[in-house]
Order: C-alpha cells, then structure tokens, then sequence
C-alpha cells in the first residue's frame, strides 16, 4: 500500500508580498526623491503621505515605518514615529503619519538627508489587479 500525504498549507500557496518604498518629507513641502517603483506618494497634511500603489491587493498583514537620517530626527526635542494605517484596497492606498511621542503630527525638515522608510507586508492571492 502506498503513502499519500496530504499537506493542505502546501496546495494554492503563495508567500507574503512585500512592498517597499522611501522618500524624503521635505518639511511642509511636496515629498521629493520617492525610492521604490509601481507607487507615488503625496503629502496631504501636516506630517501625512498617501501612498497610492499600482497594484491592488486584498489583505495588509503587517506594516513597518521609520524615519533614517545621517542624524537622529527630532522635531520640537521629541522624537518622531512613523504610523503606518489605512489601507483602502479599493483606492490602493495606505496612509502614513509622522507624529512625536505625544502622537501629534508634524512635519520632518528635509535637513539631515531624512527619508521616510515603509515596508508593507500583503496576503498574495497570486493574482494582481
């Protein structure tokens, strides 16, 4: 008698996609130098960036963002965090803020060679729209 193994994790699996993307704040300016392909990025508030993708995927699993300069970035003396949210899979977008410890938003000067870092992490279906 043979042996049939049957491993369901193993039958229309894909792995993770990740997505990965930089540009420079620019202070209360447009975002410049944008790193990466098949995305753009627009700032749209007081330390807030659309990143509007190419691509559509269904589900965002996990998401990473931080600020990298050739000095540490503080605005005010207070260190700034990268909150990454709202993925709208219709829209293919994700938002992005730059808030202080306080968790208000604001605007990081393009001083310091400062790029703001993101990677996104997506369930593949295999299939992009």
């Amino acid at each position: 008698m043979s042996f049939r193994g049957y491993y369901p994790a193993m039958g229309n699996f894909h792995a993770p996609l990740m997505f990965a993307c930089r540009w420079q704040p620019n202070g209360s300016s447009a975002a410049s130098n944008p790193q990466g392909s098949r995305f753009s990025v627009a700032r749209t508030g007081v330390g807030t960036f659309v990143i509007t993708m190419v691509d559509k995927y269904p589900l965002m699993v996990a998401a990473f963002g931080a600020v990298n300069a050739d000095t540490p970035v503080a605005v005010a003396s207070k260190a700034v965090d990268v909150n990454v949210s709202s993925y709208n899979a219709t829209a293919k977008t994700v938002t992005v803020t730059l808030a202080d410890n306080t968790g208000t938003a604001v605007d990081v000067p393009s001083t310091g060679n400062a790029y703001v870092s993101v990677l996104l992490v997506f369930k593949n279906t295999g299939a992009l729209n």
